[in-house]
């Protein structure tokens, strides 16, 4: 009986240490380790995924940092339903087709296939337009090779349809080797016939040291923004204020908000920068693009704050786009 305690002490260190969503051993997953920045992801998987819905690409996502006595992200929800969920994601969560309809979408008819990039071929229902926050049922997900180092891993699909869409997807998540951090490169190369107009954002669903957002978060951006008049905000009074490249928080998050955020020159490489910092801790990501920014969503619940960087892709057969966010890690003083 006198170990009772102790023993229950020690799971609640357990689960303290890994969210209860985010440490089921079903999941496939990979770590990567250089001895300084530790990056625990989640691989996919059309039968074990974490994330087998039809909103966001299937791979890579983060979904634990550890840096300098630091923890950069976790599970945001209260509930994780890997199917159903559309949103039941984690971390630096990217979304391909949200603005603009998905490959195929417009020219099939209802019971036929249209393709979400890094997913697969999805079933379009009777409906007047797409929704990328309805799930979609699977028609035939597409496959993925996978190759994970220590340092690095490299996600690849091969997808194509009968209407001549078709595309080599890349992505890679590589450790930092100049600075403590991580890059999550992309490259998509139009394999079909049909030219690929889509747009590829993420979502960075960002929770640091466990704290959650209010009052204690900051986050700076490369521009001074500007509220988007005509998407109106659905936004909580009194709990946002923007401050030059600021975005301040005045009170803390208890209801889910968004809004659209104006200001940046769509020519910039430079203007797609975002610095989210917990100001009690001291810990700070800086998330650097390498292309001009095309749209700016700013999202934030009390489990998550998520500034939203899009960028626009325009390939005609055979060209391809090569992209990428580098996250540098910064260590507070605790």
């Amino acid at each position: 009986m006198d170990r009772l305690p102790l023993l229950l002490a020690a799971a609640m260190v357990m689960l303290t240490a890994w969210p209860c969503a985010a440490a089921e051993p079903s999941f496939p997953q990979h770590t990567l380790d250089n001895g300084r920045v530790k990056l625990r992801m989640y691989l996919p998987d059309a039968q074990r995924g974490f994330y087998r819905s039809t909103r966001f690409d299937w791979s890579g996502m983060i979904d634990r940092v550890e840096y300098a006595g630091h923890i950069f992200y976790s599970y945001w929800k209260q509930t994780h339903d890997p199917v159903n969920g559309t949103d039941d994601v984690v971390g630096p969560a990217e979304e391909f087709g949200m603005q603009l309809p998905p490959l195929g979408y417009d020219q099939a008819r209802p019971g036929e296939t249209f393709i979400k990039i890094g997913i697969g071929h999805l079933l379009k229902p009777q409906e007047p337009r797409y929704r990328y926050a309805q799930p979609y049922a699977i028609a035939r997900p597409g496959a993925w090779t996978i190759i994970s180092t220590a340092g690095f891993v490299q996600m690849q699909q091969d997808l194509k349809d009968e209407r001549g869409y078709g595309y080599q997807y890349i992505k890679r998540i590589e450790l930092l080797a100049d600075a403590p951090g991580f890059v999550i490169g992309h490259r998509l190369k139009n394999t079909g016939t049909r030219p690929i107009l889509t747009d590829h954002y993420n979502h960075n669903f960002t929770m640091i040291d466990g704290d959650r957002i209010g009052r204690n978060y900051r986050i700076t951006l490369g521009f001074a923004p500007a509220i988007n008049q005509v998407e109106r905000p659905v936004l909580q009074p009194n709990v946002l204020s923007l401050e030059g490249r600021d975005v301040v928080f005045v009170s803390d998050v208890n209801q889910p908000l968004w809004v659209r955020l104006d200001g940046f020159d769509p020519a910039s490489v430079a203007h797609n920068l975002i610095v989210i910092r917990n100001l009690r801790t001291g810990a700070a990501i800086r998330i650097s693009g390498d292309r001009p920014l095309w749209r700016f969503a700013f999202y934030s619940a009390d489990t998550a704050v998520c500034p939203e960087p899009f960028v626009h892709l325009d390939l005609a057969p055979g060209a391809e786009a090569q992209w990428q966010y580098r996250y540098e890690l910064v260590a507070g003083g605790r």
